[in-house]
């Protein structure tokens, strides 16, 4: 029953899809094509997808069927309801025999039909007409005459005719002197013929029919068209892509063409030629003038219209220049002609660049661009590769620069003349270290800084040895001179950067070679002294979370000519440093400031064994003599992990207090010697401040948490 019911609703679909579907049926009178093609008549159009479930518009997938053989061609096909466009093809591909459609009964070129209900059955009409064929008769004579007095030279093969009645298979004219050819063709009387006159024995030189007197052709041009009537006839004589007679010739003069190949790629063997109005457009070699200039020079009417197009090779299946519409006319294939209208004296056109409307761009001369950076001043420069540069000229890639000793560094490059160079130095081989190129001798590059900036002289150029991040030269460093003077003890400051790290700073003494940081904790005698290298050393900073907490640093430097072993000079007077407040490392009481120091001697020499090592002690390495307490993470959310630093084991009391001062938990604890790590879990305190207290003894210590 379930594979009947399924067989049931699958024809019901089925039958529902067909019935969206309506019958259309194509009708076309073939009677008035003179010679058919062996292929067959064939219709195509916007409803194929629908009908063939496959492309629109192909044209041999639809034949249509003359099962009486009498001329009228049909075919139905089922197609939804709708608007659809179709056009008929005498044969089953574009390039035989497409019908043009009148503009009268014309939709886009084509024809259109609107599908209903019920199908629809178009009406019959003449093959390429709008109306019904009228009743052939018997044939008659036909002649037709064209005058190519005026073409600038005529093809060796002569002038053919071709049309609907040959299936526009070119036939050769009768030459009849002075230009004149002329052709007799036997056409059946009452039918309509298409046709068009061509300077070869195929369409690559047709003549372009005037709109006024043709039928467009569907390939954006137009054919000639007649009715023929019942009685022997002779079409009156036109001119070659005219629809009138010739008129008489005026005063002719020389028009001279020069087109500039040097910026192609390659100039074909046979050279650049020219096809035009004035040489039926049969290429014809032009005349190279050197350094890639063609000319070629032709006789024209004055007032005539002159139509030419320039071709890298022989023939029009070589590199065929393809131009605008700003310079040229509509060529019938989708592309445009140069077009000049003669003037009434000799004329020479160009030089234009070949494919431009305008005469090549003389490219610009390059130029040798040397740039040199003075790094003296920097403290260090980088030891992979030194200095480097980066600029327009490299795509801003950093590019290794040249060490010219002494800290100067040079790079040169090939420029163009007249542009605009844009670059900075770097120490490093990346942007991490590049220069802050000043404002005053900069271009602003878009990231809130500048480059430097130079226009190209038409000539080698060096640019001006200028000091890294600078518009001037490097100072001259003074040499350097034992005893060292003092540095300014006014200078010297002591922070607590936001990383958490202590940082001791002082204003560095031109020409120094290396300063020497000596650091007392506490009253001593614990010390250490570090080397800062560099002629601009001005800071030592010791690492956040290694500091002891409730001890005072004071520190004091001196500078000198040397690093290593000694730095001679005396050192400045003592100042105190800071502890690490609570808020960067955790709570840790009060620090003990303005500790009393043990008498040390100011002049005292103090070894060092490198740069940046503790001589005499070990700074890092001290442990507190005190209890202390924090919390971490502060602030927290739940679970919170407290360290206790006590310097006797005992029992002890954890309490924590509300901002009332309403206690919210307490726990007994044994304390070891030392640092305690508890665990507390604060999952049920409301947000907000409170007061983590440890009580041990006489020792009592609190740090404050705030909850979130």
């Amino acid at each position: 029953m379930k594979k009947l019911l399924t067989l049931s609703l699958a024809l019901f679909f089925c039958g529902a899809m067909q019935a969206q579907n309506e019958s259309l049926t194509f009708r076309v009178d073939a009677n008035n094509i003179s010679s058919f093609s062996p292929n067959g008549i064939h219709v195509a159009g916007s409803w194929q997808s629908e009908a063939n479930g496959g492309a629109d518009w192909v044209p041999g997938a639809n034949p249509m069927d003359d099962s009486d053989l009498d001329g009228v061609y049909e075919l139905t096909v089922l197609v939804p309801a709708g608007t659809y466009e179709y056009k008929f093809i005498d044969g089953n591909d574009w390039s035989e025999n497409p019908e043009g459609v009148p503009s009268e009964c014309a939709v886009n070129g084509n024809r259109g039909i609107e599908v209903v209900a019920g199908g629809v059955t178009a009406d019959l009409v003449c093959f390429g007409a709008c109306e019904e064929c009228l009743i052939m008769g018997s044939d008659v004579d036909v002649t037709f005459s064209v005058d190519a007095s005026q073409l600038g030279s005529i093809d060796p093969a002569g002038i053919h005719i071709a049309g609907t009645f040959n299936g526009f298979s070119p036939a050769a004219m009768t030459d009849a002197g002075g230009g004149l050819y002329t052709f007799t063709a036997a056409i059946p009387s009452n039918t309509t013929i298409l046709y068009k006159y061509t300077n070869s024995i195929n369409f690559s030189v047709a003549e372009s029919v005037p709109g006024e007197c043709g039928q467009d052709d569907s390939f954006g041009g137009f054919n000639r068209i007649f009715d023929v009537a019942d009685a022997d006839e002779t079409l009156p004589t036109v001119c070659f892509s005219s629809c009138s007679e010739c008129t008489d010739p005026g005063q002719s003069y020389e028009l001279t063409l020069f087109v500039d190949a040097s910026q192609l790629g390659a100039v074909n063997a046979a050279g650049l030629h020219a096809a035009g109005t004035f040489n039926g457009f049969s290429p014809a070699a032009m005349v190279d003038e050197g350094a890639g200039l063609y000319s070629i020079t032709t006789t024209v009417e004055e007032g005539s219209t002159v139509l030419w197009k320039y071709i890298n090779g022989p023939t029009f299946g070589d590199e065929v220049e393809s131009i605008t519409g700003d310079c040229g006319a509509d060529d019938g294939f989708g592309g445009f002609n140069r077009v000049l209208t003669m003037p009434s004296a000799d004329t020479t056109a160009g030089p234009v660049c070949f494919s431009q409307c305008v005469a090549c761009e003389i490219a610009p001369e390059n130029y040798m661009l040397s740039f040199s950076v003075d790094g003296s001043d920097l403290d260090d420069i980088n030891p992979d590769g030194g200095i480097h540069v980066a600029g327009t000229f490299n795509g801003f890639s950093p590019t290794a620069m040249n060490d010219d000793g002494d800290g100067a560094y040079s790079f040169s490059v090939m420029v163009a003349e007249g542009s605009t160079v844009l670059y900075k130095f770097l120490n490093s081989t990346d942007f991490s270290a590049a220069e802050e190129v000043p404002e005053a001798c900069g271009q602003d590059d878009g990231f809130g800084g500048f480059n430097r900036v130079i226009t190209m002289p038409s000539a080698d150029t060096t640019a001006s040895l200028v000091c890294f991040s600078s518009c001037e030269t490097c100072p001259e460093v003074p040499a350097c001179e034992n005893p060292y003077p003092q540095v300014d003890f006014n200078s010297l400051i002591g922070t607590v950067l936001p990383n958490g790290k202590l940082q001791f700073e002082w204003e560095p003494i031109e020409g120094q070679i290396g300063c020497q940081i000596n650091i007392i904790v506490g009253d001593g005698p614990q010390q250490a002294s570090v080397i800062v290298g560099g002629p601009t050393a001005s800071s030592f900073t010791a690492p956040a979370g290694q500091l002891v907490p409730f001890t005072t640093y004071n520190y004091r430097v001196r500078c000198g000519c040397s690093q290593n072993p000694t730095i001679a000079g005396a050192f400045t007077d003592f100042a105190a440093a800071f502890y690490l407040p609570p808020a960067i490392t955790g709570e840790m009481g009060t620090a003990y400031s303005n500790t009393p120091l043990s008498q040390i001697n100011g002049d005292e020499q103090w070894n060092n064994t490198g740069l940046n090592s503790n001589v005499v002690g070990d700074l890092f390495a001290m442990v507190s003599t005190e209890s202390w307490v924090r919390v971490s993470p502060n602030p927290a959310q739940n679970n919170v992990n407290l360290s206790y630093n006590t310097t006797k084991e005992g029992q002890g009391l954890i309490q924590v207090f509300d901002a009332q001062g309403k206690l919210a938990l307490e726990r007994v604890m044994t304390f070891s010697k030392g640092l305690n790590s508890v665990s507390l879990n604060l999952n049920e305190l409301e947000n907000g401040i409170y007061i983590v207290e440890v009580l041990k003894g006489d020792s009592r210590e609190s740090v404050r948490l705030l909850m979130q």
